[in-house]
């Protein structure tokens, strides 16, 4: 064998990583990979003999792109502004959290939790679905008692070194006439 060229696919969404070492006959990265970018990469081998006539053996070779963790969570907003009657019945929808997570597989799986709740004591006055991001009245509500919650709402990847997003839900109790003088 005389010698190699390496083609690269006119897919490739990345162009240029690889540099073919020829004495080695092995692939050096030239760029940083980024699995959200492409995800595949696809590149034709060809060796060539110093033969007459000249002969040459074609090799296709795929390579995947393995993902890392490397995007937190994205809270699609921060803070989140509630108004409910005291009268709300239990199991009502509060609000919906929502984030985005660029990565893939554990990575991309987003687990909400409630990381505080103010007051303290009311921490059993709201249910958050961990997989939906469902914020929903788990108990009663009474202005006369309570007028106004803060949650900060936590959303995790499932990945190894995750990086938390974080969202503020301000909830204020609106004041119904259910005492009676």
């Amino acid at each position: 064998i005389q010698g190699y060229k390496l083609i690269q696919d006119e897919q490739n969404k990345i162009k240029n990583v690889f540099q073919l070492q020829q004495d080695l006959l092995s692939l050096r990265l030239i760029k940083l990979l980024d699995r959200e970018i492409c995800d595949i990469l696809i590149y034709t081998l060809i060796a060539t003999d110093g033969g007459q006539p000249r002969l040459s053996g074609r090799m296709k070779i795929t390579i995947k792109i393995m993902d890392v963790n490397d995007n937190s969570p994205i809270m699609d907003r921060k803070e989140i502004y509630v108004q409910l009657s005291e009268l709300t019945p239990i199991d009502n929808l509060v609000t919906r959290i929502h984030a985005f997570d660029g990565d893939s597989g554990l990575n991309g799986q987003i687990r909400y939790s409630i990381s505080l709740i103010d007051p303290p004591s009311a921490n059993k006055t709201f249910k958050l679905d961990s997989e939906s991001g469902e914020l929903k009245l788990a108990k009663l509500l009474d202005y006369e008692i309570e007028k106004h919650y803060r949650l900060t709402i936590c959303a995790a990847d499932r990945g190894q070194g995750s990086m938390p997003a974080f969202s503020i839900v301000d909830v204020t109790v609106k004041d119904e006439n259910d005492n009676e003088p």
